[in-house]
């Protein structure tokens, strides 16, 4: 391929796309304990992202002096707006929506554990394998398209509120991984769901 040539979409790019739609379906509604249920859905699709993107995604880790500097920045963008997000959804009587998702995440040690994977697998595949190696150099599309799917998979979790708060996550933390990397918007993403399900809880 051409220096600076756009690679073309195949199959398989659609199929990585799609399987995020089904496996988080499977997750909001399995009945089961979310974190554990999103540790193993979200695993699966990094692990699907590596075998298919291979290379290219090691490429997209940067854990550099910026990285560490700026992951808190992105981090307490996230928090303030899922608690003005909070705020705005008591106002419109849309509380018990938020409060929902607190009760889903019991922050126990191993589930605080699991959130680190979780938040590097849902880098890996989305960020990176949606966002940098699908729409940015496959589609030749602005990152900022990639946190509409984010969006949309959270549809089937029947929650309203989790559908415009991830286009907003999506949105931070895809700034943060095309400028600085994966491994500044894995930092930012954990750090973020420490502090909301462990140190400052919104609820």
């Amino acid at each position: 391929m051409r220096p600076g040539a756009r690679a073309r979409i195949g199959t398989a790019d659609y199929v990585v796309l799609a399987l995020g739609f089904a496996v988080f379906a499977a997750v909001f509604n399995s009945g089961g304990d979310l974190v554990y249920s999103m540790a193993i859905g979200s695993s699966f699709l990094a692990a699907i992202t590596v075998a298919v993107y291979g290379v290219q995604v090691k490429g997209l880790f940067n854990l550099g002096p910026a990285a560490l500097a700026l992951s808190p920045i992105y981090a307490l963008a996230l928090y303030a707006s899922f608690y003005a997000g909070y705020r705005a959804s008591l106002v419109l009587g849309m509380g018990a929506d938020v409060e929902k998702v607190y009760s889903m995440v019991y922050p126990s040690i191993d589930r605080l554990a699991l959130l680190a994977l979780i938040s590097l697998s849902e880098e890996v595949y989305w960020r990176g394998g949606v966002q940098e190696l699908l729409v940015r150099r496959r589609m030749g599309k602005p990152w900022w398209l990639a946190s509409i799917p984010y969006s949309l998979v959270h549809v089937s979790s029947g929650i309203p509120v989790l559908v415009p708060a991830a286009l907003v996550a999506g949105l931070i933390l895809g700034h943060a991984a095309s400028r600085l990397g994966l491994a500044a918007s894995t930092l930012a993403h954990y750090s973020w769901l420490l502090l909301m399900f462990r140190f400052l809880p919104v609820v």
